[in-house]
């Protein structure tokens, strides 16, 4: 393996000339051949092509999801507004260092509802609805991204075939979260019960809900990131 990565970070293999990143595992279980996890092992990930699954279709313009959890990151270091969100930076550095030039072309903007009033959340055993008074963080401004999270509601308009997010070897050494089934947990956009915490999706191998039934995560906790773009077809 080379000494020095890219610019974007990856290294090239001196064996068969293809690209890798470079992790320490942090994570816990296995990889997908069966391996152990090895707590602080350096692993090398042969960077392979993303599989994308076409959620939203018409008009020349589609919105494509990944089929993986591809990696994890914190939500933020301080609060929930996700446009001013250390994941929202995330996600665009990792379209400028993870998408070919062809799929980098054809991103278009869309705006973005991140508002949450009216949600019902659970705070300490307690449910209640989202409101200004209660949570002014669940009004927030539009936001106008090409490569985003879902938002609670649109995670829950999603079809059971479509939900089913299974972390790459990658994400899996990197700390995501991987439940008996194989499904991951990760990141939505939208805030939740507390300025500090933001909503998260997750499917239990013995309950398949579609968010999990808490107040989600603290912004800095490490989860999994399902990216989402939005892009043209013509032109």
């Amino acid at each position: 393996m080379g000494d020095v990565p890219d610019e974007r970070g990856y290294y090239v293999s001196r064996y068969d000339g293809e690209l890798y990143a470079k992790v320490y595992v942090r994570g816990e279980g296995v990889f997908s051949d069966g391996s152990p996890m090895v707590l602080g092992e350096k692993r090398y990930f042969r960077v392979q092509p993303i599989e994308w699954y076409p959620f939203a279709i018409g008009e020349g313009k589609g919105v494509m999801v990944s089929r993986h959890v591809l990696f994890t990151c914190a939500y933020d270091m301080s609060g929930n507004d996700w446009s001013a969100s250390y994941i929202r930076q995330e996600l665009q550095n990792f379209a400028l260092g993870c998408l070919d030039a062809r799929t980098k072309s054809r991103i278009v903007e869309l705006p973005l509802d991140n508002d949450c009033e009216g949600q019902e959340v659970t705070l300490d055993g307690r449910a209640f609805f989202l409101t200004p008074d209660a949570a002014p963080w669940c009004l927030q401004p539009v936001t106008w991204d090409g490569v985003f999270l879902f938002s609670r509601v649109e995670w829950q308009g999603l079809q059971s075939p479509e939900r089913p997010f299974a972390p790459t070897d990658y994400a899996k050494a990197m700390g995501a979260t991987v439940t008996p089934d194989g499904f991951g947990t990760g990141w939505l956009r939208t805030a939740d019960a507390t300025s500090s915490r933001a909503a998260v999706f997750g499917l239990d191998h013995m309950d398949p809900s579609l968010v999990l039934p808490d107040t989600g995560r603290e912004v800095t906790s490490e989860l999994g990131v399902v990216p989402v773009l939005s892009v043209k077809f013509n032109g």
